[in-house]
């Protein structure tokens, strides 16, 4: 290991070293000392206003905490804002789609009224037979079926019965967004009850029997 000192200190302009085969000159300034690489070495200098550094490292690419912190509250805020509107947006759409199927079938309730003759199936307020019957005499094509439910009976003719009338099936199907299913008496279910001439449609929060919509 050879060392090579050229001082220079007061007045000299520096001095130089040659450590382990790198050299470094020493230069003194005014309010300034650094150390400046040899013409003939690699190695990074070093300032009075910098700490020395052994090897020069390239910083990564990374996020700061205050940026993740800031990035994690602002996704909070949206969410606070896109879940109530999602919400009641869902909301909405399923009480429109449990009101269209309502409207559904009381027009086949009006038809098979007009057709044959008025239902005669009063209100059951414990379960949802009544409705079960009615909706099987609407979506049946058997006469015997679908005129049970009315105050005339399966009409005859000749000792038989019709094997057919106007509008039947009346009832086509639920609809492919929802079906009803057995009865529920919950008060966060979507339900039809029958009250005795029409059908109509339980929201959430109202209490009462009917046969249960599944969305």
């Amino acid at each position: 290991m050879v060392f090579r000192v050229n001082a220079f200190f007061s007045g000299l302009t520096g001095a130089c070293v040659c450590l382990a085969g790198e050299a470094f000159a020493w230069e003194t300034w005014p309010n300034s000392m650094r150390w400046v690489p040899h013409p003939n070495s690699t190695t990074m200098h070093l300032s009075s206003h910098s700490k020395p550094v052994v090897a020069a490292r390239r910083k990564r690419p990374a996020f700061s905490l205050v940026e993740m912190v800031t990035v994690v509250a602002i996704l909070g805020i949206l969410a606070s804002i896109a879940i109530p509107v999602y919400s009641r947006v869902a909301v909405g759409a399923k009480d429109e789609i449990a009101a269209q199927m309502v409207t559904s079938l009381n027009k086949a309730v009006g038809i098979y009224n007009m057709s044959l003759s008025t239902i005669n199936i009063a209100a059951n307020a414990n379960d949802g037979a009544d409705e079960k019957s009615i909706l099987e005499a609407l979506s049946s094509k058997d006469m015997a079926v679908v005129c049970a439910i009315s105050t005339s009976g399966a009409p005859t003719a000749g000792g038989g019965v019709f094997s057919s009338s106007a509008g039947i099936p009346f009832l086509r199907g639920t609809s492919n967004q929802c079906v009803l299913t057995s009865s529920s008496n919950l008060s966060s279910d979507y339900r039809v009850r029958w009250n005795g001439r029409y059908f109509e449609l339980l929201r959430r929060g109202v209490a009462g029997t009917g046969l249960r919509i599944k969305f």
